[in-house]
């Protein structure tokens, strides 16, 4: 299992003494999901950091009983995805969709304890890694909430280009908060 990737985008949040990335190294564990897999958010329980190895997540809530869905979020490989606790308070249901075969590397329950206790410095690495998991959350909703369809298109041409070739065209129209009819005369209009 490769590990390195996953040590190195932890550093980057903040200072790991050598002892926790050698516990870290020995224990990080490999998470498999298969292409359109799901899973309720509350279900998939984790107080640890988990990052994308290969793939990408989607985070959607799901309505009501219509099965109607609203994309929150799109996860590439490389990104650490938000703790299940996010949902907390919420009232909705929210779902992990895996848009590809992906593997999530984190840190099993039952070592959490332990690093905690034996590492504090593990408390200030996760802290900022969630702040930044729900800093770009709420940057991509303030982007929602005060920019027209087409500026929100640009956005997508600008910071995530490559989800157009590999998701479903309504999975980005709702990533975008707009319809599918909306995003389909833009992409026409950018060809």
């Amino acid at each position: 299992m490769e590990t390195q990737h996953y040590l190195q985008a932890m550093i980057e949040h903040g200072q790991m003494s050598i002892g926790l990335r050698t516990y870290i190294n020995g224990v990080l564990t490999e998470y498999f999901f298969k292409k359109n897999d799901r899973i309720f958010l509350e279900t998939f329980v984790h107080s640890g950091a988990f990052r994308i190895n290969e793939g990408m997540v989607r985070l959607y809530a799901s309505k009501d009983q219509s099965g109607e869905e609203n994309t929150v979020y799109i996860w590439q490989q490389g990104a650490f995805i938000p703790q299940s606790r996010i949902a907390e308070g919420s009232g909705r249901s929210l779902y992990f969709h895996f848009l590809e075969d992906t593997i999530l590397q984190g840190i099993s329950a039952q070592h959490l304890p332990i690093i905690y206790r034996v590492f504090p410095e593990y408390i200030l690495v996760n802290q900022s890694i969630q702040s930044d998991t729900i800093g770009e959350l709420l940057l991509h909703l303030v982007c929602l909430s005060g920019t027209k369809a087409e500026e929100r298109f640009a956005y997508l041409q600008s910071k995530h280009k490559a989800l157009q070739r590999t998701v479903a065209q309504k999975y980005i129209a709702s990533f975008l908060g707009m319809d599918i009819k909306t995003y389909s005369r833009l992409r026409a209009k950018k060809h």
